[in-house]
């Protein structure tokens, strides 16, 4: 964090430091009313802020870089007030990027905001020990700060690692972590070769409605190799007004999308594991972990370990819709322990196509006392080692029960058998 003492530097309509090629800035305090406190573009051998302060009033903003392809190194930044994102890395940047030990507070949009637009590739983006903190609205409709990290590949654009760890948040309007590729759905492939959300946490509840802790969403034909969603805390109980607002949810993978843009044919691989969910939003669609698989994308997953207590719906809802193919693995996760949860472990194949196949497998897992309902409804519904034949809810409930603890309430017939499940 920047000292007292440190020079301060002050701009009224213009940027006030535009960085060259290779420019280190360290130990300033910067003022802006209207431009940004740091710009620079289209540099090549990267660029290092250190030990910086950056307090905007007005239409001050943070830090913007674009175009760039050098490294890319800031620690000890603290951005405070910025009329749109802390820190902007637009239209890529294509070696390293490394944000640590840095504070982010009352942004109007993002804490740090990366949006590749060209078919390019960023080889690490690594977020480590910082802070997103915005200030929550008296009326409960939101907060000063959107979200803490949001990500956006389009046109192409890839990612070779991706890697946010150790850092915190509170009060923001939406989410803590938003990862997108081919958000809109327009057919684009985007790659990203392994993505790492792990040890975060803190009270990061959102604080808007249709909101998620963290969300992931790739479509298009766009792939995601291997994800770890791990050992994150989100507690929405921050001692001022716990339930937060309704269709908030902790943790949501998604691929494809319902109605726009085209058939998507994405895929995902990866785990979601020992991650603490408690008292996240207060509506009827809330959950603690959700997984949608839509159009002809493929999920492979394995949800394993994690303590959801008190979320408004399921504490895990996995849905299956279309031509999608889901491998999915539900394993020794506790639920509503402390603080019920109206819903257990919900997992539906649901579509009017018939071509969608889910191989399910659900061990170690207690609900208390809420329930385990499959709900095959169309498509093919397989569960791991359920034995040959054709299955039917009453069934299917006695063999869920026999491998968790705690009641089923199944819903259909015709549930299958699979003897192989691919894992991440």
């Amino acid at each position: 964090m920047p000292k007292s003492i440190s020079p301060i530097i002050e701009g009224d309509a213009n940027d006030v430091i535009y960085l060259s090629d290779g420019n280190t800035i360290r130990g300033l305090d910067l003022s802006t009313t209207n431009g940004y406190g740091i710009y620079g573009s289209g540099f090549v051998d990267g660029v290092s802020i250190e030990q910086v302060g950056i307090t905007c009033t007005g239409s001050g903003k943070g830090v913007r870089l674009n175009s760039c392809s050098g490294t890319v190194s800031i620690n000890g930044l603290e951005v405070t007030g910025s009329f749109e994102h802390g820190v902007l890395l637009y239209d890529g940047c294509s070696e390293n990027v490394t944000i640590e030990n840095s504070t982010f507070i009352d942004m109007e949009l993002n804490g740090i905001h990366v949006e590749m637009l060209s078919d390019e590739t960023m080889d690490s983006f690594q977020v480590t020990n910082c802070t997103f903190e915005g200030t929550e609205n008296p009326a409960g409709t939101g907060a000063t700060t959107d979200s803490g990290i949001e990500i956006i590949l389009e046109n192409g654009s890839d990612a070779t690692n991706i890697d946010i760890t150790g850092s915190k948040a509170k009060n923001l309007a939406k989410s803590f972590v938003r990862v997108y590729a081919d958000q809109n759905d327009s057919g684009d492939n985007s790659e990203i070769d392994s993505l790492n959300i792990s040890n975060n946490g803190t009270n990061i509840a959102p604080l808007e409605s249709k909101s998620e802790v963290i969300h992931v969403r790739i479509n298009g034909s766009s792939t995601l190799a291997d994800f770890h969603i791990d050992n994150n805390i989100m507690d929405g109980d921050d001692g001022d007004g716990f339930p937060k607002l309704s269709d908030s949810s902790g943790i949501r993978i998604n691929t494809g999308e319902f109605i726009v843009g085209t058939d998507s044919t994405s895929s995902v691989s990866g785990t979601v594991n020992g991650n603490i969910i408690k008292d996240i939003g207060s509506g009827s669609t809330d959950n603690g972990i959700e997984l949608q698989v839509q159009e002809n994308t493929v999920m492979v997953v394995d949800v394993d370990g994690n303590i959801i207590d008190g979320v408004a719906d399921n504490g895990i809802r996995a849905r299956i819709f279309d031509n999608a193919e889901g491998h999915v693995t539900i394993s020794n996760n506790n639920l509503g322990l402390t603080t019920p949860n109206p819903g257990g472990i919900d997992v539906q194949t649901r579509s009017q196509i018939t071509n969608l196949s889910l191989c399910l497998d659900i061990y170690g897992n207690n609900v208390g006392s809420q329930n385990y309902v499959m709900r095959h409804d169309a498509g093919t519904f397989n569960l791991y080692n359920i034995g040959s034949g054709i299955h039917d809810a009453a069934q299917v409930d006695n063999f869920i029960e026999s491998l968790n603890t705690g009641n089923a309430a199944s819903v259909g017939g015709g549930y299958t058998q699979c003897l192989s499940i691919l894992r991440p």
